[in-house]
C-alpha cells in the first residue's frame, strides 16, 4: 500500500490524506465498473487541484474524469473534462502530455461511438497541437504492439487502444490504476 501511495504522489503530485483516499476509492470504483461515481470523484479532485493552482495535477484528474465519463457514455461530461484537461496542459506548456491525451481520448471517444465529442475535440485542438493523420497512425500502431496482454497487478485483459496512456511508454490499467510499461524490450528478446 505504501508503494502505491508513493506512485500516486509521483504521478499526481501533492495530495493530502483525504485526496489520496478519494483517489484510491475512484480507482476501486473503476475496477468495479462504477464509472459515473468514479468520474464524479475525479472531477472533484480536479477542482481541488485547480483551486490550489496545481494545474498539471488538475489536468491529469480531468483526464481521468473524461475517461470515466466516456466509459459510462456520458458524452457531454467527457467532452467538458477533455477540453479542460487539454487547456490546462497547454497553459502549463505540457504539449507532449496534451498531444498524448488528445490522441488517446479521441480514440476512446471513437470506440464509444461518441462522434460529436470526438469531432469537437479534433476541431478545437487538432491544429493547436499540430496533430496530423500520421501522428494518429503512429499512435495506433505503437498502442497495438508494446503492452502485455494482462495487467501484472490485477490480471485484467489489456487492450492497448483502450488503456489510458500517461506518456509514450506508460499506460494505466483501466481496472486497478497500475502503471503499465512498454514491453518492447522483452518482446524482442
Amino acid at each position: 500500500m505504501l508503494q502505491e501511495l508513493e506512485n500516486l504522489e509521483s504521478q499526481f503530485g501533492p495530495l493530502d490524506p483525504e485526496q489520496k483516499s478519494k483517489l484510491n476509492e475512484a480507482h476501486k470504483l473503476v475496477a468495479q465498473r462504477q464509472y459515473q461515481v468514479a468520474a464524479n470523484i475525479f472531477s472533484d479532485l480536479a477542482s481541488e487541484m485547480e483551486d490550489a493552482n496545481h494545474n498539471h495535477q488538475a489536468a491529469t484528474f480531468h483526464c481521468q474524469a473524461a475517461y470515466a465519463y466516456a466509459d459510462c457514455h456520458f458524452e457531454e461530461a467527457a467532452l467538458s473534462h477533455a477540453r479542460t484537461a487539454l487547456i490546462l496542459f497547454m497553459q502549463s506548456h505540457l504539449k507532449k502530455q496534451a498531444k498524448n491525451f488528445y490522441l488517446n481520448i479521441t480514440q476512446i471517444l471513437t470506440n464509444r461511438d461518441m462522434k460529436v465529442a470526438m469531432e469537437a475535440i479534433q476541431k478545437e485542438f487538432g491544429a493547436k497541437l499540430d496533430v496530423v493523420q500520421a501522428d494518429l497512425n503512429e499512435y495506433l500502431v505503437a498502442r497495438n504492439v508494446h503492452l502485455l496482454d494482462t495487467c501484472p497487478k490485477c490480471g485484467a485483459l489489456i487492450n492497448s487502444t483502450e488503456v489510458h496512456w500517461i506518456d509514450d511508454n506508460t499506460a494505466e490499467c483501466n481496472y486497478c490504476g497500475a502503471q503499465l510499461r512498454d514491453d518492447s524490450d522483452n518482446a524482442s528478446a
